[in-house]
């Protein structure tokens, strides 16, 4: 089965982390990270791919390089993941007692349930040899030797070895066999038969020009065929980038290994992120996790989230801080029915415990409005339903008619009722929508002097957050129930410019629906009213259809199989195409305040 696979080196431990996590994900199968334990100051050493068209091109070993343990960094891997196995490319073995490297592995491959391929090489840092105090001439019989002792550990018996480099007298190192398959690395004659006569696996060293791989892959096959050893051995070869995967895999070289640094880019862990759910989405990876992905790289993440978010006490304006008791003035006046007189105020579940509290009582308008959209929810009441005539409310309420009607108003103006005029009229119940949230909002957004870009650039942000939490909304058949109607196209060519924005919307709402969240779904949905209101009397959308109706078939692709990172970088690249058409039609410069009605 083909495989593709990342290599790290020069990273630290905690991007490593979230590199991993990320990728495991996204369905990425191998991740290997590199090694050297020091940086000698003096470095003398070439590595053997110098000269060539490497990845890198300046030293490997450099005053900032990031050097890690990649035992240490593959054990934090092991407990945010659950698919992506765990290699090294390569570890050094002939700078420490195999005895060390036995137990570290076993640990590793244990915590990981069996995910480690060690991934050795015989070392080229002279230098490094010198700081170990290890004779850098022996390193390949060193190696050797470490991999035969390794091989007696990992059996789970007690064993004894009379080396050159090593003597061990009867000892076990674990109570049980452990599997951990071996991959050598390097590029000349001898590594290769070094690899194919004593590994399960290869692994290039660097990236070779691909004539250079495909040689070195065909004459391993050979020298293991001359050898009669046809069981399973697999090919790890790096590439340049993802463009060329198709070619490497139409000359049978199937298991490909990127840089990783080729597709985690980005200023920040977001951006890094979005790289590679794209490119993910070009190699066609397919999300290990159907439903929700691995429980500890999802907590992870709303740490992540959590931990930049507002806390209480966090900049807010002192007038709305309590010091821990409550705020004079701010009192339950409601009696047990749940209803209050004219100078009924806020209740105590308004207070939060507490902790915020508005600094005055509310008017009798207001109170009155509340109760009536208590009573609303209390009885179930549906858009289009009757209210009680004014009498019965004026009664029911126990306030005076002019507070009764300036509560009708809040709610009329909200958009929460609506007033039947004539005989027969009266209150009836109103429709929850965003264009009513979107058309008070954009009061305060002007009052506020925020622009349209500052409006653009938070909807692509929050639209892709929406889709990310969509994917990972736990009910596998609810996902798919509500993107399911987006997988098939239809011909809109000759539809009207109303349904054909209600249909855009419609998917919009879907996936926000499925976030979970509703004040943050019916907020963000906002963000769309304002700009639909400003742009459409300029231009025609329509011509965007066929463009946008293909993205939100991928976006509801990646959602149904609860690919987050990847509905995530899909919805938000939908969003700046959708955000560069409006950039192009809206009728005010984007540095101008957002304007009201």
């Amino acid at each position: 089965m083909a495989t593709i696979g990342l290599s790290a080196y020069g990273m630290a431990g905690g991007e490593l982390v979230e590199l991993a996590a990320c990728a495991d994900e996204l369905g990425f199968d191998t991740l290997w990270l590199g090694e050297h334990v020091v940086r000698p100051l003096t470095q003398r050493s070439a590595h053997p791919t110098s000269g060539t068209r490497q990845h890198h091109s300046g030293p490997l070993v450099a005053e900032r390089t990031e050097l890690i343990d990649p035992w240490a960094v593959h054990a934090a891997i092991a407990a945010v993941t659950t698919g992506i196995k765990l290699g090294t490319a390569v570890y050094v073995a002939a700078l420490r007692h195999p005895l060390h490297t036995a137990r570290t592995t076993i640990t590793v491959q244990e915590l990981s349930g069996g995910r480690v391929v060690f991934g050795v090489g015989v070392g080229w840092l002279e230098e490094e040899f010198d700081a170990f105090d290890v004779p850098f001439r022996t390193r390949v019989s060193r190696t050797e030797e470490c991999l035969a002792i390794l091989r007696a550990a990992w059996r789970g018996e007690p064993f004894s070895h009379h080396g050159r480099h090593f003597r061990i007298d009867r000892v076990q190192v674990h109570s049980r066999p452990v599997d951990i398959p071996v991959v050598l690395g390097g590029n000349g004659p001898k590594a290769l038969a070094r690899a194919a006569t004593l590994g399960d696996g290869w692994f290039t060293s660097g990236t070779p020009e691909f004539d250079d791989a495909l040689r070195m892959v065909r004459e391993i096959r050979r020298v293991r065929e001359q050898h009669g050893r046809p069981g399973p051995f697999t090919c790890y070869v790096r590439i340049p980038s993802v463009d060329e995967v198709g070619r490497y895999r139409d000359h049978d070289m199937t298991d490909l290994v990127l840089w990783a640094d080729t597709v985690w880019q980005g200023r920040t862990l977001d951006e890094k992120r979005d790289r590679l759910a794209a490119a993910a989405d070009r190699l066609g990876l397919v999300s290990r996790s159907s439903g929700d992905p691995p429980a500890a790289a999802a907590g992870r993440s709303q740490r992540r989230r959590s931990g930049s978010a507002l806390r209480m006490g966090d900049d807010v304006p002192r007038r709305v801080q309590n010091t821990g008791a409550r705020s004079a003035g701010v009192r339950d006046t409601r009696p047990q029915n749940s209803r209050a007189g004219a100078n009924g105020a806020r209740t105590a579940r308004d207070e939060h415990r507490g902790e915020v509290s508005l600094l005055r009582p509310l008017k009798a308008a207001e109170s009155v409005a509340r109760m009536i959209v208590d009573e609303i929810k209390t009885k179930g009441l549906q858009p289009g339903d009757s209210l009680p005539l004014e009498a019965t409310m004026l009664k029911q309420y126990g306030v005076s008619r002019e507070s009764l009607r300036e509560g009708l108003r809040l709610l009329e103006v909200q958009g929460m009722i609506s007033i039947r005029r004539g005989p027969g009229g009266g209150p009836v119940v109103g429709t929850v929508d965003a264009g009513h949230l979107g058309r008070v909002s954009a009061l305060f957004y002007n009052m506020a002097d925020a622009t349209y870009e500052e409006l653009l650039e938070a909807w692509v942000w929050a639209e892709g957050e929406l889709a990310e939490r969509a994917a990972r909304n736990p009910d596998a058949q609810l996902r798919s129930a509500r993107m399911t109607p987006y997988l098939t196209d239809h011909d809109g060519s000759a539809e009207g410019l109303a349904p054909y924005l209600e249909g855009h919307t419609a998917f919009h709402r879907a996936v926000a629906d499925l976030s979970n969240n509703r004040v943050l779904a019916l907020s963000l949905q906002t963000y769309g009213q304002i700009v639909s209101h400003h742009v459409a009397v300029l231009s025609d959308p329509r011509s965007l259809r066929d463009v946008l109706v293909d993205e939100h078939r991928h976006i509801a692709e990646a959602v149904i199989s609860g690919h987050a990172r990847r509905a995530r970088a899909l919805m938000r690249s939908h969003l700046e195409g959708v955000t560069a058409f409006v950039r192009e039609n809206i009728p005010v410069p984007l540095d101008q305040p957002i304007e009201w009605l």
